[in-house]
């Protein structure tokens, strides 16, 4: 078990500018991500994934979601 515990430490003082970046860059792009999922799969926007879903279906120019 120790040797799980010593695999997995970080020695936060040896970090560099760049593993910094990095550590700081992948926390964004992970609260970012979600963010965007949750905005796409949100069910208020479950109506205009289906109407979205149905444009090459159908030939009607009309069909189209003007002013959305």
């Amino acid at each position: 078990m120790n040797r799980i515990i010593e695999h997995f430490s970080t020695d936060w003082d040896a970090m560099t500018a760049t593993d910094w970046f990095g550590t700081v860059f992948t926390v964004v792009i992970l609260i970012l991500m979600g963010f965007v999922y949750y905005y796409a799969f949100s069910p208020s926007r479950r109506d205009k994934f289906v109407m979205d879903g149905n444009i090459p279906m159908t030939d009607d120019p009309q069909h189209n979601r003007k002013g959305v």
